[in-house]
């Protein structure tokens, strides 16, 4: 298992993802069980348009979970609603949870969106999971 060096600051880095907005109402997961392997907290997430979303209404829940063991924990969650994915390069902020934001070695990350609300009919965004962490050796 690696642990912290004794350096004075933080490195941060990001986990970028490409999402295409999906149709229909059920759970669609975009990344699934991930395991990065180091220690980091997530600082912030944050979408951006890539294709301009389509559909009436259209209403889905975006979530990044933790999973340890069998638990499942969400570090970040927002509504994407139409109006948020009308214009490419448009900025989407998902709520982080501070208290859920620390992942370690084993621990799990999943990107999805939860079953229910509107469909979108077209349209894509690129997710990207600010975090930080510090340097780590073996």
């Amino acid at each position: 298992m690696p642990r912290e060096a004794n350096s004075p600051g933080w490195i941060r880095g990001q986990f970028n993802f490409y999402v295409l907005l999906p149709t229909g109402t059920g759970a669609v997961e975009f990344v699934t069980d991930h395991v990065p392997g180091f220690k980091f907290y997530v600082e912030s997430v944050k979408a951006y348009v890539i294709v301009a979303g389509t559909g009436s209404g259209a209403s889905r829940t975006l979530r990044l979970i933790k999973t340890v063991g069998t638990t499942d924990t969400t570090v970040a969650t927002t509504t994407l609603l139409l109006a948020d994915t009308d214009t490419v390069g448009k900025e989407k902020v998902v709520a982080v949870t501070p208290a859920n934001a620390e992942f370690l070695d084993s621990h799990k990350l999943t990107l999805d969106v939860a079953s229910g609300g509107t469909q979108f009919t077209a349209g894509s965004i690129n997710v990207c999971v600010q975090y930080r962490t510090r340097a780590q050796q073996l």
